[in-house]
């Protein structure tokens, strides 16, 4: 049986891709439906966006940076050092978002990434094509058009789906099975078994930190393990904490950390300097919340199959210290 009605797309994944592209969408009156695993469309999972002039600007074309600036009133970096393994600076950048903001067009901010998703659904006209706590189970093609099958038994119709979902995409998944099924080939086979993890990063954020002035933001190096540190308002610190792995870890041997996992990290690094003040423990002591998780950076070889198109980290994962240090 085919797919007759009026145009629609299948968004799998309500994260900030998702949430763009259905504005997106909305600006060229595209009908879709989103699906999004999560009971919350903004859950508090992950720590900072890192928003960088390029997504900026998409982000201002799309309605939304204007809400952005009001929201942080405050928090932007002033300066930049780079540190050596003790803190001290090795270089030091005043007025570095000024210089940014000339060059670029906008300036680097760091806040909340559950924030952001806020400000994006904030955004969205037709909230009733959000449906939250729908994580995709099964794909099955249909004449002129695709089924989508969530874990709540609900089925979803549109004339092409969009993955949206992340490194551990279901979409993705249910495109190399549905490719290899029907089209062997198509699909480099065990692709996803060769993605490959380098780095361990130890996030979160903090608030009221001693030792630390507000509107700075470093990169402390060192051995195998590096500090990105960044401001941002209402007297938030951002961290990332990156390790580098003892070997290389691939595919289903990528491991998923536990609470217990980030106990035993913070205890191995917690004197760990990030300026001459302040400890990687010190910091961490003053935590709203934190995460230790892999860090998996692959761009797999094709992002479609038929009526199937996967994007955002889904199919191109880079570590943030590679973004960092290219910025």
């Amino acid at each position: 049986m085919g797919f007759k009605t009026p145009f629609r797309v299948v968004i799998a994944g309500g994260g900030i891709t998702g949430l763009s592209l259905a504005i997106m969408l909305e600006k060229f009156d595209i009908d879709y439906v989103l699906l999004e695993s999560h009971k919350d469309i903004a859950p508090a999972v992950g720590a900072s966006i890192a928003l960088m002039p390029n997504g900026s600007l998409i982000l201002d074309q799309l309605g939304c940076y204007d809400e952005i600036i009001a929201l942080l009133q405050g928090g932007v970096i002033q300066t930049f050092h780079t540190r050596d393994t003790d803190g001290k600076a090795l270089i030091t950048t005043p007025n570095f978002n000024a210089h940014f903001e000339q060059r670029h067009g906008y300036p680097m901010l760091f806040f909340d990434r559950q924030w952001l998703l806020q400000i994006l659904y904030n955004n969205v006209k037709h909230k009733d094509r959000i449906l939250v706590g729908e994580r995709v189970q099964e794909v099955i093609p249909i004449a002129d058009g695709i089924e989508v099958r969530t874990g709540p038994g609900s089925l979803y119709r549109g004339h092409i789906l969009i993955g949206a979902d992340g490194i551990h995409s279901s979409v993705r998944r249910e495109m190399f099975r549905l490719a290899h099924e029907t089209k062997p080939g198509h699909f480099p086979v065990g692709e996803e078994d060769r993605v490959p993890c380098y780095y361990q990063c130890s996030f979160g954020i903090a608030q009221d930190v001693d030792h630390w002035q507000d509107g700075d933001e470093c990169f402390t190096i060192g051995d195998g393990k590096n500090f990105l540190v960044a401001p941002g308002p209402r007297g938030r610190v951002y961290w990332f904490l990156f390790r580098k792995l003892p070997e290389v870890r691939y595919g289903k041997d990528i491991p998923r950390y536990t609470k217990e996992d980030e106990a035993a990290f913070v205890k191995e690094n917690f004197h760990l300097a990030i300026n001459e003040n302040l400890s990687f423990g010190k910091l961490y002591e003053k935590r709203i919340s934190s995460s230790l998780t892999p860090l998996h950076e692959v761009v797999f070889k094709k992002w479609y199959f038929d009526r199937i198109l996967v994007i955002g980290d889904a199919v191109h994962k880079a570590s943030i210290l590679v973004l960092k240090v290219t910025c």
